[in-house]
């Protein structure tokens, strides 16, 4: 399955999230992919 989420907020990508893209201003081109190599279920504190 796969979903895609759009946060500004980065301590709830990382706990949501396998991976973190990185988009730039306008126009919006990728510019970094991190993979969050935290393993499963995570604690959110």
């Amino acid at each position: 399955m796969t979903m895609v989420m759009v946060t500004h907020d980065v301590d709830e990508a990382v706990y949501l999230s396998d991976y973190i893209i990185v988009m730039t201003p306008r126009p919006a081109k990728v510019e970094k992919i991190i993979k969050i190599e935290m393993s499963h279920p995570r604690a959110r504190g």
